[in-house]
């Protein structure tokens, strides 16, 4: 039971926290380029905390450490957007933003429900909260970890990177980066030692580590460091060097530590939940870097034709070959049941991008399988741009693991885009669904708008058993941008 995900899961309801933070990189190369903070005021509608016991704060520091803004937040609103240019007006700038948010109430988390988007010209990115910098009450021991787990891009003119972040004291510090084969192979590691000032940051660029020759196709880096006085999910990716866009994630670290399911005997032990609309295609990519197991694998498909999964149709996989995993021009949504030693931590990397269209552009979701000690939920948030030629579609899944999930009644509500209507939005159990907000509002002009217009949503149902994902997409370059629902 130590250092369990179901312990640390219980202990969550005994969790007291005042403050909740998270550090997003910033490189402006020129004035077209900005980070938006994206956020739903959850506090209030989903926590019922009193804004008048919340106290956000900004700090943008530079690369150096230096401190170059300090913002109080006063204001919160339903839908909340903070344009980082708003307080950097100089073209070129290399840093990170903090966002912390306090409270005389219990957060209940550490990381609070935000999202960064990143805009080049007219190009999109998104990641939420990851890394953050601990608190004063917080375990400062060093823990050496590995931060891996995203999907590299070796092509020409973009080049993979991690972003690298100090804490509070100025120190030397020495890590570890490493390729490694689509296998978890190692090809190459390299020793990086530098000297950085407290609240120092800087963004990595892979091709600057490793030769050209030495990065295949599917290869992934990892980078070995001190999780002290950060807690070290990086912001990492792939950075666009002719659009100076990045396209970014947040990192995994490596499971060296054998914790696995618990035996579910009505059903399978965990699950891992693939679905699309039908103008997008998905990967789901599943990393060497589990901890070890041995289970076995029973994959079930919900045609775009059908209302539900049919669990007639079913397919055996073995565990050993859980690496990707594609949908069929015909599939909807693909559940792959695991049952045995299943990791409980068993992380996989979602990657939506544009059908049939062969633009160097996706959007990769830090996501992972579903054990059964995950807690229910019936709230789900996000964030969302719609404009520019860009549309919004949620995807939704209504399953669990026992093959039951009774149909789903949900409402969803819009913030930011001049609606105050609720969407009734009902579904079977045991099934995918996807919602372009153009179809929903009926009004595709939100899409040929020139002017991008960036929202939260709430969608609240009532069954537990549902999961969102989320993606903005623009069909004529293949841009998109997305996550998963807080």
């Amino acid at each position: 039971m130590k250092n369990s995900l179901k312990k640390d899961f219980e202990l969550r309801n005994f969790f007291y926290t005042n403050r909740a933070s998270a550090i997003f990189p910033i490189l402006f190369v020129n004035k077209l380029n900005d980070l938006y903070l994206s956020y739903l005021n959850y506090w209030k509608i989903k926590n019922k905390i009193d804004q008048n016991k919340l106290l956000i704060n900004l700090r943008i520091y530079d690369q150096n450490g230096n401190i170059a803004i300090k913002k109080e937040i006063k204001n919160i609103h339903e839908n909340n957007i903070i344009s980082i240019r708003n307080f950097i007006t100089k073209d070129q700038f290399s840093g990170m933003v903090e966002i912390e948010i306090l409270s005389t109430l219990n957060l209940r988390f550490n990381f609070p429900a935000v999202i960064g988007i990143y805009k080049s010209k007219s190009y999109y990115s998104c990641v939420h909260s990851a890394g953050r910098i601990k608190g004063s009450d917080e375990n400062h021991t060093p823990i050496k970890t590995e931060e891996t787990n995203w999907s590299c891009k070796f092509q020409k003119n973009i080049t993979p990177f991690f972003h690298f972040v100090n804490g509070n004291i100025k120190q030397k510090i020495k890590f570890e980066v490493i390729l490694y084969s689509s296998y978890g192979h190692i090809i190459e590691k390299k020793i990086i030692n530098n000297q950085f000032n407290s609240f120092a940051s800087k963004i990595y660029f892979v091709e600057n580590i490793f030769s050209k020759k030495k990065m295949k196709s599917k290869c992934f880096i990892g980078v070995r460091c001190l999780n002290d006085n950060v807690f070290r999910r990086m912001v990492v990716g792939n950075y666009f060097k002719n659009i100076h866009h990045l396209e970014v994630t947040h990192s995994f670290p490596w499971q060296t530590k054998i914790d696995h399911c618990p035996n579910n005997n009505k059903g399978s032990d965990s699950f891992l939940a693939i679905y699309r609309d039908k103008k997008l295609h998905v990967e789901a990519r599943v990393f060497p870097t589990n901890c070890k197991a041995n289970y076995t694998i029973t994959a079930f498909t919900q045609k775009f034709r059908e209302k539900k999964i049919n669990f007639n149709r079913k397919k055996i996989l073995k565990s050993k070959n859980l690496n990707n995993i594609y949908l069929t021009e015909e599939d909807r949504f693909k559940t792959l049941h695991f049952k045995g030693k299943v990791p409980s931590r068993l992380n996989s990397n979602f990657i939506y991008s544009i059908k049939n269209k062969k633009f160097p552009f996706s959007t990769d979701i830090a996501t992972g399988a579903k054990s059964t000690v995950y807690p229910k939920k019936n709230f789900h948030w996000g964030s969302g741009i719609i404009g520019n030629g860009y549309n919004f579609v949620i995807m939704l899944r209504n399953n669990n693991h026992n093959k039951n999930a009774p149909s789903c009644m949900g409402k969803l509500k819009l913030f930011g885009l001049n609606t105050n209507k609720e969407f009734q939005i009902k579904f079977n159990g045991e099934s995918s669904l996807s919602i372009k907000l153009s179809d929903l509002i009926k009004n595709k002009s939100l899409i040929s708008d020139k002017k991008v217009k960036i929202f939260t949503w709430l969608f609240k149902t009532n069954n537990i058993c549902v999961e969102t994902f989320w993606v903005s997409y623009r069909s004529k370059d293949g841009c998109i941008l997305g996550d998963h629902g807080f």
